[in-house]
């Protein structure tokens, strides 16, 4: 079977957004919304290089995306106060900024205005630039809000937090069949899996999609793969509560990452909605006045080549280890310590960091990932090693570890573990 598993702790970033609404003076409005009601919406996304996950709102670019909304619907225009306390890590930016403590974000008295005009957007390294998006969050049923001298129609924040992942998935290609299995205490919402793989016709990968309505405690699901995804966020966001337009919003900005992200770039990706105690447990929402309803939406984006791999190939990796030879290259070379004129020992840690030493100097320290790859009808564990090239094929045991090139006439490098220092 051709299979990707995610039994992990993986790192990443989580988007939300929030949405008060505060409709009238009589409880609810002519389209049944209750007097004060607040709403919330976001999107954790699993990344590679983090070791933690981040609030956003952002839909991608380059894997990595923030920003986190919060809308405000009011008749009466009263100010409210607004914080966000994080169970683990922290906050990092808002927008308009706000107070910011090492676990909290507060906007104290958010009062209402009259412009639309957004002449302060927030932009960075690997964010999707604010300007961009602004049309899209802004197009929604919500009052102008003033805080500090901005004016914006939303709020955001971002900051990191710790999750463990424990919706499992894989697919076999020959029966274009997809499994999932819940391992955690409770059930998630509006499961999507898309599945990218090799294209034999071309470079661009071939695309296949399942969904399910839930997934229950413990339970393990099957669907066939098709060649067109299942757009159900519109229709959740407004189940859930969401108006028309912010639905649409929602929608609008993470459809095509959840599906598609940038097509060519070979990463599946599992999508589910975690339910909102969950949510509550990982950063808590206050609001002043307290609202008579609050929804709390989230989403999970797991990008699966990033994470998925046997994590007992990582507890066997872990360590130091001696190089002994290379064996390879059109005419079948043998290269050893003696012949190359260095000994090599590498050490792969649990933080993902790799370092490389040659005769007992250090030559290279960077990062490295596990991923799954099928080659042909077998699923095998390979290596990414910084931003080098090639991958290599991972075999390895309490004692020996073999590293094949992923490239034609390329080398197997084969080493011993050391003993502990």
């Amino acid at each position: 079977m051709k299979s990707i598993r995610i039994l992990m702790t993986v790192a990443a970033l989580l988007t939300a957004a929030l949405c008060l609404v505060r409709c009238s003076d009589s409880g609810t409005d002519s389209n049944g919304q209750k007097d004060f009601e607040v709403r919330e919406w976001g999107v954790l996304v699993g990344c590679v290089a983090d070791s933690s996950y981040f609030l956003t709102s952002r839909p991608e670019v380059s894997q990595l995306v923030k920003l986190p909304v919060i809308y405000v619907h009011s008749h009466s225009k009263t100010p409210f106060t607004a914080k966000a306390t994080f169970a683990t890590g922290g906050p990092s930016d808002t927008y308009p900024p706000a107070d910011l403590g090492q676990r909290t974000v507060e906007w104290r008295n958010v009062t209402f205005g009259n412009s639309s005009v957004l002449n302060k957007p927030l932009s960075g390294h690997d964010y999707e630039p604010l300007e961009h998006i602004i049309p899209a969050l802004n197009n929604v049923d919500a009052d102008i809000l003033e805080y500090n001298g901005w004016l914006s129609r939303f709020l955001f924040y971002e900051g990191a937090v710790q999750f463990r992942n424990r919706i499992a998935a894989s697919y076999d290609l020959d029966s274009l069949t997809a499994y999932v299995t819940n391992q955690d205490n409770y059930t998630v919402y509006n499961v999507n899996l898309v599945v990218r793989s090799q294209n034999a016709y071309g470079p661009i990968p071939q695309v296949y999609f399942a969904h399910w309505d839930q997934l229950d405690p413990q339970q393990t699901k099957d669907a066939l793969l098709g060649e067109e995804p299942v757009f159900s966020y519109l229709a959740d966001m407004k189940a859930q509560g969401f108006s028309q337009s912010e639905a649409e919003s929602f929608a609008g900005l993470w459809e095509q990452t959840f599906y598609l992200g940038n097509s060519a770039n070979g990463i599946s990706n599992l999508i589910y909605r975690l339910p909102q105690a969950e949510y509550d447990k990982l950063i808590d929402l206050s609001v002043t006045p307290t609202p008579e309803k609050l929804i709390r939406t989230l989403y999970i984006l797991i990008h699966l080549e990033n994470y998925d791999y046997e994590p007992q190939v990582l507890d066997h990796l872990i360590g130091d280890w001696e190089w002994v030879r290379s064996v390879g290259g059109i005419a079948g070379n043998t290269i050893t310590p003696e012949s190359a004129g260095y000994t090599k020992t590498t050490h792969f840690q649990r933080d993902w960091t790799y370092v490389e030493e040659r005769n007992d100097t250090t030559f290279l320290s960077t990062r490295f990932r596990l991923y799954q790859k099928t080659v042909g009808k077998v699923t095998v564990n390979m290596l990414q090693i910084g931003d080098f090239e090639p991958s290599q094929i991972v075999t390895v045991t309490d004692s020996t570890l073999d590293l094949m090139d992923d490239c034609i006439d390329c080398y197997q490098h084969s080493y011993r573990r050391l003993p502990i220092r």
